[in-house]
């Protein structure tokens, strides 16, 4: 009696635990997809002049594998000139749990490539 209640409680315990870390690796799995997604396009984007990177910036989607695996994922691009520099502002969402802020990627781009 004494055994078998001692099991059910531990069994208690531990699911709810199981479940728990379950979900956080598969949260875990999505961040590093995202980030991967990011980097690829900011690889991409950063080797092209200003101007053809508004361009592809206005164009470019998500990657199969990103749209079937994260929910409702949506990625933005913008070009924020400064008097002295220029930076490309990546950002990918998708909906989880708690609603947190998008992820962003910052690149600082080469004013010589503006002509």
């Amino acid at each position: 009696m004494v055994t078998a209640a001692l099991l059910v409680s531990g069994i208690g315990v531990v699911a709810p635990i199981t479940v728990r870390c379950g979900r956080l690796w598969q949260q875990t799995r999505y961040r590093q997809l995202a980030l991967d997604e990011l980097t690829n396009h900011m690889e991409r984007l950063v080797e092209l002049p200003i101007d053809e990177i508004a361009k592809e910036a206005d164009e470019f989607e998500v990657s199969e594998a990103a749209r079937t695996l994260l929910p409702d994922v949506v990625m933005d691009a913008k070009i924020v000139r400064n008097d002295n520099d220029a930076q490309l502002h990546l950002s990918i969402n998708w909906k989880r749990v708690g609603n947190p802020d998008p992820l962003r990627l910052v690149a600082w781009l080469n004013r010589e490539n503006d002509q």
